[in-house]
């Protein structure tokens, strides 16, 4: 499959980027030398940008083949962007050639089973171990021995997941997420949309550990890599009862959906805004709440595949159809986007992210009913923008009727059924000049 240039890029982009290498690297016998501190990395990820990543590439793996493209153009050219395309092609090709690795994740959580779960989860077997298995604590090295701002590991079970990848930081951003998304379904459906939970960080039932570590099971050893848990909070850890129970229930909610996932074009998105709305309810500041809350609006309503198309407005008018009293929820669907822009650009008074927090909460029980909806509506649509297509038609009973007549009026017109035709056609036998078209056509 030919690369694909995003849509905000173009050749000369590519071109300008491409020539300014020479000013940035040095290739020196065989060693490639970076000569200014960041403004060359910086060249190479923008052009990493200007592509579509390969479906069967990670992010960070299309970055190294970027890398290794950039380094052949040295020493001799030419530095344009035909040249540099075809570096690129060539390299992923590479790369595609070279044998995947099987890799493992862990994380402690708090919950502790009495014996060992094996749970197919979205594409990945996830496993929750009593402690962490012997053979992965033999050569295991606490972090923070190397990052003293780290989190002590705390009491508690052990989740895992495993996969192959090409490359240790592929392997450790997609398997740390699908424990992050794995969590977050659990917690999902640990909370109803009525009723008031307070503080809503307890809505985060189960919780995952400071740090993600990541084992390297050809090489029979641990990765000099691991990432971390900015969210995780030691004071929370405990909270909550009945986790075994808990956990029950939401495995049993996860067995009905994953049986549903297959015809629905909005699963996708909702597990997408149950990692969202779950980073929200672990989030340590209200504005990292509030701005994660109102990405899930983004996420589902936004006019643009990316999410970043949909204006504040028209986020707030399609959500709203989803309430029974629609012009409320466009006034708070509203006051929490101006909060969101305040908060992410920083032009907020002091205050003004805690003064947001009843909208905030408000319009994270609204998406606790609206992600049900499409998990079980969603089917319904044949494609997301089919679903956003939907939404845009009116809701008022008497703007659908007008539409509908109107709809009715445009099918007769520029499709009239030419009834009497239709009839004909079926009553008489086809002309002499047809048969004769049709023996000379299979002749």
């Amino acid at each position: 499959m030919p690369l694909q240039l995003k849509a905000h890029a173009s050749r000369e982009r590519v071109g300008k980027l491409v020539a300014a290498l020479p000013e940035h690297f040095e290739l020196r016998g065989k060693d490639f030398h970076l000569l200014t501190w960041s403004t060359g990395d910086a060249i190479r990820a923008t052009l990493a940008d200007c592509y579509e990543c390969p479906k069967d590439l990670h992010l960070t793996e299309l970055k190294e083949c970027v890398r290794g493209a950039t380094r052949a153009l040295f020493p001799d050219g030419p530095f344009d962007s035909e040249t540099f395309e075809d570096k690129l092609a060539t390299a992923i090709v590479a790369f595609r050639r070279e044998p995947p690795k099987q890799y493992l994740a862990w994380c402690r959580v708090n919950l502790r089973p009495e014996s060992q779960r094996r749970i197919r989860f979205m594409g990945n077997t996830v496993t929750l171990h009593r402690n962490l298995p012997k053979w992965l604590a033999d050569c295991w090295r606490d972090p923070t021995e190397f990052n003293s701002t780290i989190a002590p590991e705390p009491n508690g079970g052990v989740l895992s997941v495993r996969g192959e990848f090409r490359t240790e930081d592929a392997a450790g951003y997609t398997l740390s997420e699908a424990l992050d998304r794995f969590i977050a379904f659990l917690n999902f459906w640990q909370n109803s949309p009525s009723g008031f939970t307070y503080p809503e960080s307890s809505r985060a039932v189960f919780r995952l550990g400071p740090t993600f570590n990541l084992f390297d099971q050809g090489a029979g050893r641990y990765t000099n890599s691991f990432w971390t848990n900015p969210d995780f909070d030691g004071g929370t850890w405990h909270h909550g009862m009945d986790k075994d129970k808990r956990f029950e229930t939401s495995l049993e909610r996860l067995r009905s959906t994953q049986r549903r996932r297959s015809p629905n074009p909005l699963f996708d998105t909702a597990i997408r805004c149950m990692v969202l709305l779950n980073g929200g309810w672990t989030a340590r500041e209200d504005k990292h709440w509030l701005i994660l809350v109102w990405s899930c609006f983004e996420k589902v309503f936004s006019s643009g595949v990316d999410g970043t198309k949909g204006g504040y407005a028209a986020i707030a008018r399609r959500a709203s159809k989803f309430d029974a009293d629609s012009s409320i929820r466009e006034a708070v669907l509203y006051a929490l986007a101006r909060h969101r822009n305040d908060a992410a650009h920083e032009n907020d008074r002091s205050g003004s992210a805690y003064i947001a927090r009843e909208v905030v909460t408000d319009c994270s029980r609204f998406l606790l009913w609206l992600i049900r909806w499409m998990l079980s509506d969603g089917r319904r649509f044949s494609s997301r923008s089919e679903f956003l297509d939907w939404v845009d038609i009116p809701k008022e009973r008497e703007r659908l009727l007008q539409r509908h007549r109107l709809h009715k009026m445009a099918l007769t017109y520029w499709h009239p059924r030419r009834k009497k035709e239709a009839q004909e056609s079926r009553r008489s036998p086809p002309s002499i000049s047809v048969i004769e078209r049709l023996r000379s056509d299979a002749g």
